[in-house]
Order: C-alpha cells, then sequence, then structure tokens
C-alpha cells in the first residue's frame, strides 16, 4: 500500500488501500498502463527515495557549513534540504510493504512514519515559495532584498513555518491507528473520523497546492518578465543608486546576485514543473466519485504515476546546485578531499 495519506487525499487513501491489497502480487492482471507503472513502482520508486535521502543529506552538510550559512537563500535550502531527505526516508519505509516488509503497519510508526510525511510535505512546497520569493526580490528590487533577505529573518521564517507545520497536522496522531483488516494489520484512518478527515482535506489541498502554485506562478511570472525586460533594454542585473565607494565591488556584487538567482530560479521552476500533476490529481479525486472496483487499477496507476515525477524533484536539486552554484561545488571537493 503506498501512503497516499501523504497527500492528505481521504478518497485516494481508500482507493489505494483497497487495490493494493488485492493485486500487488499480480501486476499483470491489470492494464498494460497498470502494469508499467507497478513496475516504477516496484523498482524506480526505493531509488528515488534511497538517492533523494543521500543527495539532501549532503546538500544539509554543505548549506550548513561555515562559508555557506551566512546567506538567507541557503537557510531556505539547508531547511528543504532536510525535509526532502526525511520525506524520502518516510516514503522509502512506506514502500517496504512492496516487498512484504511491513514495518510501516506499527503502532507508533503508523502515526509517525504519516505525521512526519505530512510535516514535510508542508514544509517543502513553503521553503519553495519562500526561496522564489527572495528570487523575485532579488530580481525586482535588490534595495528591497538587502534589507529583507537576511540571514536572521530566514531562520525565523523557516522556525515559523516548523511550528506551524508540527501544530497544524497534529490531527494525524489521532485520527490514524493500525487496525486488523482482511487478516493482517493496516495503517488506516479511523472511520468515525471521516467528516474530520474531509475538512482537513480541503485545508491542506489549499495551503499545500492552491495558495503555493499560485504564489509560484505570481513570482517566477513576475521573474522572467523582469529578466526579458531587462535582457530587452540591456540593464544590468540590478538597478539602484550605490554610494561611490560601493561601485568598484558593484560588479562583483551583480555576478553573485546572478548565481543566487539562477538557483533559487531552477529550484522553484523544478519544483512548480514536477508537482503540478500530483497538484492537480489531488484534485481530481476530492471532486471526482469512488471509482468502480474495475477502475481501481487505473486510478491507484495514475496517483503513483504523478507521485514518482513529484518524488524526481527531491533528486534533481543536487544536480541544480552542482550545475549553478560554484560554491557549493568547492564546499563539496573540500569534503571530499579530506
Amino acid at each position: 500500500m503506498e501512503n497516499c495519506t501523504t497527500d492528505l487525499d481521504l478518497k485516494a487513501f481508500n482507493h489505494t488501500r483497497m487495490v493494493f491489497n488485492h493485486t500487488r502480487m499480480m501486476p499483470m492482471h491489470g492494464s498494460l498502463f497498470y502494469t508499467i507503472v507497478f513496475k516504477l513502482h516496484l523498482y524506480i520508486h526505493p531509488v528515488l527515495c534511497i538517492a533523494g535521502v543521500i543527495e539532501n543529506t549532503i546538500s544539509v552538510v554543505i548549506f550548513c557549513s561555515k562559508s555557506l550559512r551566512m546567506v538567507s537563500s541557503n537557510v531556505y535550502l539547508a531547511a528543504l534540504s532536510a525535509t526532502s531527505s526525511l520525506f524520502c526516508a518516510a516514503n522509502f519505509v512506506v514502500w517496504l510493504e512492496t516487498v512484504d516488509v511491513g514495518f510501516f503497519h506499527q503502532d507508533v510508526v503508523c502515526q509517525t512514519i504519516i505525521y512526519s510525511t505530512y510535516i514535510c510535505s508542508f514544509l517543502t512546497v513553503w521553503f519553495v515559495v519562500c526561496i522564489t520569493f527572495e528570487n523575485f526580490l532579488i530580481t525586482v528590487n535588490i534595495k528591497c532584498a538587502v534589507t529583507v533577505c537576511t540571514v536572521k529573518k530566514a531562520r525565523i521564517m523557516v522556525c515559523i513555518l516548523t511550528g506551524l507545520a508540527f501544530a497544524l497536522y497534529t490531527f494525524s496522531l489521532w485520527t490514524t491507528n493500525v487496525m486488523h483488516i482482511g487478516g493482517s494489520d493496516h495503517c488506516a484512518y479511523e472511520i468515525k473520523f471521516e467528516q474530520v478527515l474531509h475538512i482537513f482535506t480541503y485545508i491542506d489541498i489549499t495551503i499545500t497546492s492552491v495558495l503555493p502554485f499560485v504564489s509560484m506562478v505570481i513570482f517566477l511570472g513576475a521573474i522572467y518578465v523582469k529578466l526579458i525586460l531587462k535582457r530587452v533594454s540591456k540593464q544590468p542585473i540590478a538597478t539602484y543608486h550605490q554610494p561611490r565607494r560601493c561601485r568598484r565591488n558593484s560588479k562583483r556584487t551583480y555576478q553573485m546576485l546572478t548565481r543566487i538567482t539562477r538557483v533559487l530560479l531552477a529550484i522553484g521552476l523544478t519544483f512548480t514543473v514536477f508537482s503540478f500533476p500530483t497538484s492537480v490529481n489531488k484534485i481530481r479525486i476530492l471532486v471526482s466519485n469512488r471509482p468502480t472496483p474495475s477502475f481501481l487499477h487505473v486510478e491507484w496507476a495514475i496517483n503513483q504515476l504523478c507521485l514518482i515525477i513529484y518524488y524526481c524533484s527531491f533528486c534533481i536539486y543536487f544536480f541544480i546546485y552542482l550545475r549553478f552554484s560554484t560554491n557549493y561545488k568547492k564546499v563539496l571537493l573540500r569534503y571530499v578531499c579530506k
């Protein structure tokens, strides 16, 4: 059973649990589409999770290094890497059921994994929004960015978002339990809390899909418009009146900001593209009717394909850092050569 509760989607969770319990050992009985997705889930899913844990753990160490942790954007990137690593680890534990390791279906483990995935899903979205917002300020109004984008404010924002996530998703600790169903134990929601879960489903989709997506579209759109206008008018990366004593360092500052905006822009764009199918699918399942048994395979396959696409983003970040961040590569080489 894939953890569709990580998407906080009640209908998707029900559908996935039913189809996977009945078909996990009989993948060839479904359609060709289902069979292909099943193979991806069986072999590609764990690879993405393991790679995500390793790559993002490396990124946490690098962004927390002395030379990088004093930049506000790197505070968000370190937090994003930490939550991404934890998210991949939690989803790997859930995937273990595919190979008959039912570690997920135990008391405490069940609630902890679901609670962790809710929190990480929320935080990864909003850390990317914060990253894109900083990129927006750097690109549109560098003078304002110098004031707003500070390490202290970034740390405060990370703490606020983390505290909000911990408080918001506490309901998962008392609405899920390990129940004996069909001769085996399953980590699932309790039926008596169905109405409560429906309410939180709408709340979660709003704050982890709708609002972030709208924000990202606005920020990314403004960034691209500004960059296009600058290219057409051949303006420098930032334009505001500097004191004479600072102008000698302006070229170096512009180059540094250019590198920063490239990294942040790539992160924001990657997350938006790879999370879009999952966001649309969550809304689709929420508003659709319960599928008939003959379509359960298709529902499971669609959901899994969207999730696999989403998980790819957690592995791509590492290569974005290597491609666009010179300082990241320098610190990485320093650690490797020790």
